[in-house]
């Protein structure tokens, strides 16, 4: 029996062999299983080739680069704006105007010396010397209602602390007087409102570099008073005083709009430096000579700050540039206001 199923088993050998060498059966039809192995190999080759990476690259989309441009507009710089974001200083590079995120215009002052102080004005104003400052922006006039208004309703600086100025029941919040410089804020504030900004108060050299050029003028004009190149005590509805060329030489006798004498504009074209309001300054009414490394310039202290540029109520001595007033850093007053500045670094 068993050698009678070895020689059935030998005589289907041939038929078995026939039918895997031509895929077909007998009567030529395909045979399924030969047709599912057919397609598990194609379909296994396949999926090689798409893991394979150099084949798959070759259906990746392909990207045109496009050239890098360098845009030369001014951009209005946002309250995070740090000095990294301002380019590096350059004849060239750095534009002559910015805006910022309240659309104040802020100058650039260019690196290089300047005369500050005065020999023939009040001793804390000696000895007159040469200070080197890198470059900077400062505010092109000085900080309004408006500008002001802004971080308060941002909850990052509080209201004046009177909203009256000196001859205006009301005053701050009056729309009015929303293009007349902010009043009664002291250091503290001024200082708060000027980094909401991303910016800072200048310091006492920055100030005077701006207001009266590299040759050390009296006022921003020049060496020359005249009345009607700023808002100052030129009227008799306060007191009794006028300066040379009054009475009435502005047309003020308070507070007058930012911006209002352009003919008093220091020699890089900032506004307002002479008159109007005084001006807060971050430094310490130390003595001369000035150095920013002696501790003036420390945000801490409670000593007595300067304050700089006259005001509507001052006359054409106290006027003059290198004029240095001072008051408590939680002193605020009717006629002192706010002027931002913005490092830039290499």
């Amino acid at each position: 029996m068993a050698k009678s199923n070895k020689q059935a088993s030998k005589d289907n050998r041939p038929k078995k062999k026939q039918v895997e060498k031509s895929g077909k059966s007998e009567d030529n039809k395909i045979n399924p299983q030969v047709t599912v192995a057919i397609i598990g190999g194609i379909v296994t080759v396949v999926i090689a080739l798409f893991s394979f990476p150099p084949f798959v690259r070759l259906f990746e989309p392909t990207e045109t680069p496009t050239a890098s441009i360098i845009s030369t507009q001014v951009i209005p710089m946002e309250s995070s704006a740090t000095s990294a974001d301002i380019p590096t200083p350059t004849s060239t590079s750095l534009p002559p105007l910015i805006v910022d995120k309240v659309s104040k215009e802020m100058v650039l002052i260019p690196a290089g010396d300047f005369i500050m102080g005065s020999d023939t004005g009040d001793p804390n104003e000696s000895p007159s010397h040469v200070v080197h400052l890198d470059t900077f922006y400062i505010d092109r006039t000085e900080v309004t209602n408006t500008e002001y208004r802004a971080c308060v309703q941002e909850k990052m600086c509080q209201p004046p602390l009177s909203l009256s100025s000196r001859t205006r029941q009301k005053y701050y919040g009056d729309k009015r007087f929303d293009n007349y410089p902010v009043v009664n804020v002291d250091w503290g504030m001024a200082k708060a409102y000027c980094e909401w900004r991303g910016a800072r108060l200048p310091t006492e050299a920055e100030w005077e570099k701006a207001a009266r050029g590299e040759n050390g003028f009296t006022y921003p004009w020049g060496d020359a008073f005249s009345c009607s190149k700023g808002n100052f005590d030129d009227e008799q509805k306060i007191d009794d005083y006028f300066v040379p060329g009054g009475p009435d030489c502005d047309g003020f006798p308070d507070t007058a709009p930012v911006g209002s004498y352009p003919a008093g504009a220091s020699p890089y074209g900032v506004l307002d430096m002479s008159g109007n309001v005084w001006e807060w300054v971050n430094s310490m009414a130390n003595p001369y000579p000035y150095n920013e490394n002696d501790g003036r310039e420390s945000p801490g202290s409670s000593s007595m700050r300067s304050i700089k540029g006259g005001a509507f109520t001052a006359n054409d001595y106290y006027s003059r540039s290198s004029n240095r007033r001072q008051d408590s850093p939680v002193a605020s007053n009717d006629n002192t206001g706010i002027r931002c500045a913005r490092s830039v670094e290499p």
